[in-house]
């Protein structure tokens, strides 16, 4: 009840600040951290298609996605990160930059083939924003990136 209070006014903190013109002008970045080019392709065109002025970095292995976010002045907004990666998984991944002071706080959304518990629970333990089963079709996709990619997604979940 606490928390969710807190949550409240912070987003009212927030939107309080920013009007509708400054929040369509930030320009947003996503890390999506994918093996597969069909799925990095069509992530790409769901989010041209949902949030034309986000931009769109692809890393196709968990050592590429560190490797990318260290050498940036400047965070991204939030991280897609696929479970099922060559080398070091998802999971591991995940982990790695809660633990890192200065990655921490990037919003994290975990996606998978596979709807496993398992996975879910760990994922939540270890501080995912969010866990998505991979969807099958463009117009999911869609819908996906337009809940976790609107103006004010990635200011609010901080």
């Amino acid at each position: 009840m606490y928390m969710n209070y807190f949550i409240t006014q912070r987003k009212q903190e927030v939107m309080k600040r920013m009007t509708e013109k400054n929040l369509n002008e930030i320009k947003r970045t996503i890390l999506y951290v994918e093996d597969d080019p069909d799925d990095q392709e069509i992530f790409r065109e769901a989010l041209a298609k949902v949030s034309p002025g986000t931009i769109c970095c692809v890393a196709s292995n968990a050592n590429e996605a560190l490797l990318f976010l260290n050498e940036r002045d400047r965070l991204v907004d939030i991280i897609f990160l696929d479970i099922n990666l060559p080398g070091m998984n998802g999971i591991a991944f995940l982990e790695m930059i809660k633990n890192d002071n200065r990655l921490k706080d990037i919003p994290t959304v975990m996606c998978s083939t596979a709807n496993d518990e398992k996975y879910i629970d760990q994922c939540k333990e270890l501080g995912a924003l969010s866990f998505i089963v991979k969807p099958n079709s463009f117009l999911e996709i869609c819908n996906i990136l337009k809940r976790h990619c609107a103006p004010d997604f990635a200011v609010l979940n901080r």
